[in-house]
């Protein structure tokens, strides 16, 4: 059997394979008999079920049931295009890139400053587009007790803007020393547990304070306040439990490091003593805007 011969044969034996299986063989191979390999691949898209069963849902459209924003499959996080409002000066310097537990009593905005610029934030506020809910930054104090002051930001900063009164009772700007206070108030979110070293703070030579007490003051953890009854019983003598007492708390760490260059720390939460809700929970469109009313920046969210 020549060449053409055989290749003819093939052909056909193909044919009658592909009408006995009704057509199984070709969709086996991929090829389409009529029009011959299929070469556009399949679309793969980000879309997950919508409520009401099926890919899209009731009402067959994959935004969920109705097909409405933020109904069903899709997901959409983080800053966008300005949508409406006059654009600010300050636009690309402070953005808002997250939103934290919408629609409950412990919903706040997360803003980072990235200009180069200090920008003074004094005035601004975050606005819901689709309710119309505001939340305004006022000032800040950089030590409880002290006269607040206009929050001026600079590049790599971090602006927490909660509703909330806060555990502070007024807005601040994280020190150092701040991890004490996280043992006995509810920081949303979490204070970092960075205060200075215990193994840097050990208490200068006396014969009051024994090896077993600059062991104990060496493995101590960081911002760990101690009350008289958190020590080992009969491990360490008075004078060094009243040592550690003195020495490691709140206080006595702003005493000693609140001339530090590092003292501040580059986060700052704003409370503004509101107990009504602001975010919608599900889905929602919040502006920041400058004191003069123009938008710095827009961040959209569906769940």
């Amino acid at each position: 059997m020549d060449d053409e011969k055989l290749i003819f044969f093939l052909i056909a034996a193909a044919i009658v394979l592909g009408i006995l299986s009704g057509g199984g063989f070709f969709r086996t191979i991929g090829v389409n008999p009529l029009s011959g390999p299929n070469l556009i691949p399949q679309q793969v898209t980000n879309s997950a079920p919508g409520r009401g069963g099926g890919s899209g849902g009731a009402g067959g459209s994959s935004s969920g049931a109705g097909g409405g924003i933020g109904s069903g499959g899709y997901s959409n996080f983080g800053s966008g295009p300005i949508t409406s409002g006059t654009p600010s000066p300050f636009v690309g310097q402070v953005r808002i890139s997250s939103v934290t537990s919408p629609e409950t009593l412990n919903e706040f905005v997360t803003l980072y400053s990235s200009g180069s610029a200090r920008v003074n934030i004094t005035g601004w506020s975050l606005r819901s587009i689709l309710t119309g809910s505001v939340v305004t930054i006022g000032q800040a104090t950089s030590l409880p007790g002290l006269l607040p002051l206009a929050p001026v930001v600079t590049s790599g900063d971090t602006i927490i803007v909660a509703a909330s009164e806060g555990p502070m009772g007024a807005s601040f700007q994280v020190n150092k020393c701040m991890g004490y206070l996280s043992q006995e108030r509810g920081f949303l979110p979490r204070l970092s547990r960075a205060c200075p070293s215990p193994y840097n703070e050990l208490p200068p030579l006396s014969d009051r304070i024994s090896n077993s007490c600059l062991d104990f003051i060496q493995r101590m953890p960081y911002c760990k306040a101690f009350a008289p009854n958190d020590f080992p019983e009969d491990l360490l003598t008075t004078e060094c439990e009243q040592y550690i007492t003195k020495q490691f708390n709140y206080n006595n760490c702003v005493t000693v490091h609140r001339n530090d260059t590092d003292f501040l720390s580059r986060e700052w939460r704003m409370h503004e003593g509101r107990t009504r809700l602001l975010w919608l929970k599900k889905r929602d469109q919040i502006q920041l805007v400058d004191s003069q009313g123009r938008v710095v920046d827009e961040y959209t969210y569906n769940y």
